[in-house]
C-alpha cells in the first residue's frame, strides 16, 4: 500500500490477525486450508508460512453462562501480565502446547477468576512448565507453538478449565 492509503496489496487470505511483538510479522488463521500462518511484511521472505493445523473456532464455546456446564471449572480471566505479546492471553485447543507466555505473576503459578464467581491460585507443579515458564525468550519468539508437551499436567489442567475438554488424545499420562 503507498503511504497514502491507495493501491493495497492483499498479502493472504485469511482472518483473525495479530501482529507479532517486533511488528515484523502478522500472524493469522488461513480461511484456504485451516492452518496457522505468519506472513513477513517486509524483505524477500513474504510468502505465507505455514507454522501448524488448528480447528478454526478453537474448541467449543458458549456465550451464555447458564449453558455452560460445571462453571465451577471453567476459567473466565486469569492474571497474566503487561507484556504479554500479543495483549491477550489464549491456550491451544487442538494440541498439548501453550501459545502465550506462562502466567507467573505469583510464584510459579497464577490466579485464576472462575465463571462461578471464585478465584483460585493455580501453582506449576510440572517441571515442564516451570523450565518453559522461567527459560523460554518470549521476546525473541512471540508464541510457543513450536514446544509440545505431552500429558502435562499443568497444560491439560488449563486446556480443560478453557475449552471444557482435551481436543486431542495425550500420547502418555492422563
Amino acid at each position: 500500500m503507498k503511504s497514502d492509503g491507495t493501491a493495497p496489496k492483499r498479502l493472504a487470505s485469511g482472518g483473525r490477525p495479530c501482529w507479532s511483538q517486533d511488528s515484523a510479522y502478522i500472524y493469522y488463521a488461513s480461511s484456504t486450508d485451516n492452518t496457522l500462518c505468519s506472513i513477513a511484511l517486509a524483505g524477500p521472505e513474504t510468502e505465507p508460512k505455514r507454522i501448524m493445523k488448528v480447528a478454526l473456532g478453537g474448541g467449543p464455546v458458549t456465550k451464555n453462562l447458564y449453558k455452560l456446564k460445571l462453571p465451577a471449572t471453567r476459567f473466565v480471566f486469569l492474571d497474566d501480565f503487561g507484556e504479554d505479546w500479543d495483549a491477550a492471553w489464549a491456550v491451544c485447543w487442538s494440541r498439548p502446547a501453550w501459545w502465550n507466555p506462562i502466567p507467573a505473576r505469583h510464584g510459579a503459578g497464577t490466579v485464576m477468576s472462575f465463571a462461578d464467581g471464585r478465584a483460585d491460585w493455580w501453582p506449576w507443579k510440572d517441571p515442564r512448565t516451570i523450565e518453559l515458564m522461567v527459560k523460554w525468550d518470549w521476546a525473541s519468539h512471540g508464541d510457543n507453538l513450536s514446544i509440545t508437551q505431552d500429558a502435562n499436567p499443568d497444560l491439560m489442567r488449563v486446556q480443560k478449565a478453557a475449552w471444557g475438554e482435551l481436543g486431542y488424545t495425550p500420547k502418555s499420562g492422563s
